[in-house]
């Protein structure tokens, strides 16, 4: 025989060895099938559009006065102009909690409105069909209408502060957030 057919032979011994020795490597194992197990699926939430509630706007003190157009409107110290609409809440999950909230950090249009926005403090409301105050948002809230009020309280300032100013508030949100569950020990 030829040396390379020889050492073409060797070769091919030598591989199947090492892949034939690969597998007694291996150590014991086992498995066994999980009872009672099957599918999981993820809850979903989310809010509808925001429907104003009669015209959206009104001021509240010292009594409930609609505002007819909220850009003609001009807001004086100390006063709280509210915002009231309905959304549909999708809240699906066996141990979902959420918090819904306004956002209105993009309310100030400019540098020249950042004394009329930080005399403004947000204040949210949630309340269900039936006009009782909602704490937070659960599955039980899922597929009904909730009845949401921002209120902007314009605090008291001294002397000529936040005048001539004005915010968009157009640019404000209504933010529902999980409440995130304590990761078990």
């Amino acid at each position: 025989m030829k040396k390379q057919t020889k050492g073409a032979i060797a070769a091919a011994a030598a591989g199947a060895l090492l892949l034939g020795g690969a597998g007694s490597l291996a150590v014991w194992s086992d498995s066994a099938d999980v009872s009672g197990g099957g599918p999981v699926t993820s809850g979903a939430l989310d809010l509808s559009a925001c429907a104003p509630v009669g015209g959206g706007w009104n001021s509240l003190n010292p009594t409930k006065t609609a505002i007819t157009n909220i850009s003609a409107y001009r807001i004086v110290t100390t006063e709280s102009i509210e915002y009231t609409c309905d959304v549909t809440v999708t809240a699906v999950g066996d141990r979902l909690a959420a918090v819904l909230t306004a956002d209105t950090a993009g309310i100030v249009p400019g540098a020249n409105s950042a004394e009329l926005a930080a005399a403004v403090q947000p204040v949210t409301t949630i309340k269900d069909a039936g006009g009782n105050p909602i704490s937070q948002i659960t599955k039980v809230q899922n597929g009904t209408i909730v009845h949401v009020g921002v209120r902007l309280n314009f605090t008291e300032v001294a002397n000529q502060v936040a005048q001539n100013q004005s915010l968009n508030l157009a640019a404000m949100k209504l933010v529902v957030t999980q409440t995130a569950l304590t990761p078990a020990p």
